[in-house]
């Protein structure tokens, strides 16, 4: 039953869509955005060193 309701979601999804033209560039500039915030958010995350770690427990 899920995956039908999901089926339904993606095909009305995929109708909008090329119905109207303007959504699919929205969307698009959206899905561009949030790429480059997630790579922006990944340079400011801390990766320590795994060696400084294991012997700072010892």
């Amino acid at each position: 039953m899920a995956m039908i309701c999901v089926m339904v979601l993606v095909i009305s999804a995929l109708v909008l869509v090329a119905r109207y033209p303007a959504v699919h560039y929205r969307l698009l500039d959206a899905g561009e955005r949030a790429v480059r915030a997630v790579t922006a958010a990944r340079l400011h995350v801390y990766f320590p060193s795994l060696t400084v770690l294991s012997i700072s427990r010892t």
